[in-house]
C-alpha cells in the first residue's frame, strides 16, 4: 500500500465508504483509510497470489522462453 499524496487526497475508502482513503493499492484499484488498512493489505497480497499463478497455458507459451 502506497500513501496518497496531499493533491491524490478526495477518494474515499473502497471498503468502508464512510472514511476518506490515506492509503492506495499499486494500480489504484482500490484504496484504503487508515481503519481498513490490515484489511486492504490482506486483498492486496491475495491479488498477488492470484496473479503469480501460471495457468497451463501461461507455461506453455511463457515458460519456455
Amino acid at each position: 500500500m502506497y500513501a496518497l499524496r496531499s493533491n491524490q487526497r478526495g477518494h474515499w475508502c473502497s471498503l468502508c465508504t464512510k472514511n476518506r482513503a490515506v492509503k492506495r493499492s499499486k494500480y489504484y484499484t482500490f484504496y484504503s483509510c487508515d481503519e481498513c488498512l490490515p484489511q486492504a493489505i490482506e486483498k492486496e497480497l491475495e491479488e498477488m497470489r492470484r496473479e503469480s499463478h501460471m495457468t497451463e497455458a501461461d507455461h506453455q507459451t511463457w515458460g519456455r522462453l
